[in-house]
């Protein structure tokens, strides 16, 4: 998220369950140099009904963002996932890039699990995993 903020235009918003590890976040990443026009926002997940457990609509929060880096438990990885090529796959005509999906992997099983998602995302261009 650092190398982020060097970007023009930078938006970053930071989502936990526990609001004081999104302020601990934020103040981490206001120490790091960043472009003029970057910005660091705590997404109000009250605000837009953001609800992991209920993440029927979670595309269209995430076809608003370049990158989605999950850092959420490894279980959630394949739902985020899936979610991002759902939010790339129904993204409006005017919007040109993709949403792009990131985590830190840790289980085999799921890291399988997500590179036949790569695959299929690859094919129909819909997702890039770094």
């Amino acid at each position: 998220m650092a190398r982020l903020q060097q970007e023009n235009d930078c938006e970053i918003l930071i989502a936990d369950k526990d609001p004081s590890r999104e302020n601990e976040t934020i103040k981490k990443l206001e120490k790091v140099p960043k472009n003029e026009r970057a910005s660091l926002e705590i997404l109000d997940k009250r605000k837009i009904g953001f609800d992991i457990s209920r993440s029927d609509d979670m595309h269209l929060i995430f076809q608003n963002f370049d990158i989605v880096v999950n850092a959420l438990p490894v279980a959630f990885a394949p739902q985020i996932a899936e979610a991002v090529i759902m939010a790339n796959k129904t993204s409006p005509p005017y919007r040109k890039g993709l949403t792009h999906y990131c985590d830190l992997g840790g289980s085999t099983k799921i890291d399988a699990i997500l590179m036949k998602f790569d695959k299929e995302a690859k094919k129909n261009r819909r997702i890039n995993r770094c």
